[in-house]
């Protein structure tokens, strides 16, 4: 019976689902209250320590701050019911605010699932505060089954440092009496450095004890705006048309639509490829609530240029799906 049960409830938020997007070119506010959001990310950090060749964060395009605990215990305050996991992955690397794993614990002990996404590279500072914050899960960047395909694209890291980091949390986790972070993850984005390397990745990834490894395609251009060499963004993408980004469909309707990224300071975006706050829709500390600045009219404005594709940032951003999963590939692992 509570099989049955979970199904019916697995199918009646599939059809709200499906009924939110085909009203969000008419009403996004309406579309938005059938299917409200259920996660948001959350900066913990602009900053970051490395320099990936399609990423304007490490190419100094944005700022580098920190987002405070007593902040954040504020937009937890503000948080809706409907929002039950944070992400902190939006511009920087959390772990570039040496308090990141206290915000972790403080959305833990509020009951809400909580994910990170990292490039591991100073991982080790955290160990045992992460294996005590209740994390629920961690994605590391480990694109690479050598130290040359890696370091091809995360200009700046350590691979054998990042390497090492995976395996003290795993066994940090192992050891522990709750078994925080619940799922540690690999992140790779194919690139034509690493696209021969995939079999030999998953073996790498399985020894390290990790519970999947999720392969992804590459941004391969993010344009002239945040570069002004543009050959630093050719001899990216994978000769395999397999592991390549695939074109823009018609009549589409972004997933970024039902997200959002709460920026250090309390600003609330839409879009979480806007790496210069320009579809900033306003500040829920300031306002002191969530709902008026996420249904109030800048965000209908806002939205109804990215449901028109008008918005400036549309017609560059490579987002086709939620998250360019290349799912024939991923593996997930039995220890």
């Amino acid at each position: 019976m509570r099989l049955v049960n979970q199904i019916k409830k697995i199918k009646k938020t599939i059809n709200r689902r499906r009924l939110s997007t085909k009203l969000m070119g008419i009403s996004p506010n309406l579309a938005l209250h059938i299917s409200p959001i259920k996660s948001i990310a959350i900066e913990a950090s602009s900053a970051c320590n490395i320099r990936c060749l399609c990423c304007p964060v490490g190419n100094k395009a944005v700022e580098g701050r920190n987002m405070s605990p007593g902040d954040f215990a504020n937009i937890l305050d503000l948080l809706p019911p409907h929002i039950k996991l944070l992400s902190f992955s939006h511009r920087g690397d959390p772990t570039m605010n040496p308090r990141f794993p206290e915000i972790v614990n403080l959305a833990f002990k509020r009951g809400l699932e909580t994910d990170i996404y990292t490039n591991g590279l100073t991982l080790d500072k955290y160990i045992t505060d992460l294996v005590e914050s209740g994390l629920t899960s961690i994605r590391i960047d480990l694109d690479g089954a050598s130290e040359h395909s890696y370091l091809n694209y995360r200009i700046g890291s350590n691979f054998e440092r990042v390497k090492s980091n995976v395996r003290l949390l795993v066994e940090a986790r192992s050891k522990s009496k709750e078994k925080f972070p619940k799922k540690i993850r690999i992140m790779c984005v194919v690139t034509a450095f690493n696209e021969n390397e995939i079999p030999e990745i998953q073996s790498m990834e399985e020894s390290l004890g990790v519970d999947e490894v999720l392969f992804k395609t590459a941004i391969t251009n993010y344009g002239t705006k945040f570069y002004r060499d543009i050959s630093l963004q050719k001899g990216i993408a994978p000769a395999n048309k397999a592991y390549r980004r695939a074109k823009r469909p018609k009549n589409f309707i972004c997933p970024a639509l039902w997200r959002g990224a709460i920026l250090y300071n309390g600003d609330l975006q839409i879009c979480t490829a806007d790496f210069e706050g320009e579809y900033v829709i306003g500040n829920i500390l300031r306002e002191k609530s969530f709902e008026k600045v996420f249904y109030g009219k800048k965000a209908r404005s806002i939205r109804e240029q990215i449901i028109k594709q008008n918005a400036p940032l549309c017609k560059t951003c490579a987002v086709i799906d939620k998250d360019h999963f290349m799912k024939g590939i991923n593996r997930k692992f039995a220890h």
